[in-house]
């Protein structure tokens, strides 16, 4: 057996599974290596497998090249690591179901998940793109970069482009994502088991794109579980100073030993990026719910006449005195 021979059967052994990758917070660099012996690009998000690499295999260490997320999140897919050894001894990466069933019939082993990758841009994220070439009979390399400029450059030298494989981040920490209440339209008294349709609107301060469903409303700590909504997601990007309208509808949910009094419910909403709250939050408002026409047997009447709010220089947000319930 040939030295060559020897660190491939090695490297596949030493790096089957992996090892457990320490826990982090939020995003993770991904650390490029090259092996000019069997050419190879091996990625890793486990500085332990990349010192590995390097003393053991030959690998030189480019550095972190590009960021991915420690955990999935709301929309996050596994990056999928996987080896085939001689004649090709490559690795290769995924986020894609059907692409992982492929290489496995071809005699790839899957390793391990290195981070998870968005399968559509969010935030600051950027294109990961992917390159194959044939070095040799026999032989494949593929290439990941996160560099649109770079990707230009290599297709333009010969190899094949396979394009988008997931969107990662080049930037370590995520982009600031402050958030100003602008207005809201409530009722200000609602009947027991009465919906009534409210507006409530955001302004994006920030420099990344809110995206739909990710991005949305979220009631605080603070609003009644009552108005039986906790989460309302965006239907549309809303790009950096637009604003965020969102329109929908709460019910004065009771249970019968509550139903027979006014009870003052809290009513308080704040942008949130999947489960987590950011920006300023709207004024903690009330909207009192009581007993109503429901209680005699008669349909609800209609919904109570909205209450806009308006800025001024005194205080903020200042309601309008309502029309009389």
């Amino acid at each position: 057996m040939n030295t060559l021979v020897r660190v491939l059967a090695a490297f596949a052994v030493v790096f089957a599974f992996g090892s457990p990758r320490e826990a982090a917070a939020g995003r993770i660099p991904m650390y490029q290596l090259y092996n000019s012996s069997f050419t190879d690009f091996f990625y890793t998000a486990d500085a332990s497998q990349r010192d590995l690499a390097i003393s053991c295999c030959g690998y030189f260490n480019y550095g972190p090249v590009f960021y991915v997320d420690d955990s999935p999140g709301a929309t996050g897919q596994p990056f999928q690591r996987f080896f085939i050894g001689a004649p090709l001894s490559e690795h290769f990466y995924t986020i894609s179901p059907s692409e992982a069933s492929y290489v496995v019939n071809q005699g790839y082993v899957y390793e391990r998940v290195e981070g998870y990758v968005q399968p559509a841009p969010i935030l600051d994220a950027v294109p990961l793109y992917r390159l194959a070439m044939f070095p040799g009979p026999n032989d494949i390399l593929h290439y990941y970069t996160s560099d649109q400029a770079a990707y230009n450059a290599i297709l333009a030298s010969g190899w094949w482009g396979d394009g988008i494989v997931g969107y990662v981040y080049t930037n370590p920490n995520p982009p600031p994502l402050p958030a100003t209440f602008v207005s809201e339209a409530i009722p200000t008294t609602m009947s027991w088991g009465q919906s009534a349709s409210v507006e409530v609107a955001f302004q994006n301060n920030s420099s990344a794109t809110w995206t739909p469903n990710i991005f949305g409303l979220k009631r605080t700590s603070e609003n009644s579980s009552v108005w039986n909504v906790d989460f309302v997601p965006l239907t549309a990007p809303v790009g950096p100073n637009e604003t965020a309208t969102f329109r929908f509808t709460i019910t004065a949910k009771c249970v019968p030993s509550g139903c027979n009094i006014a009870v003052p419910k809290n009513f308080q909403w704040q942008m949130a990026n999947g489960s987590t709250l950011f920006g300023a939050a709207s004024p903690a408002d009330v909207i009192t719910v009581g007993p109503g026409s429901m209680f005699d047997g008669s349909p609800p009447g209609p919904a109570p006449a909205f209450v806009p709010y308006v800025q001024t220089t005194s205080r903020p947000y200042t309601p309008i005195p309502p029309d009389p319930y």
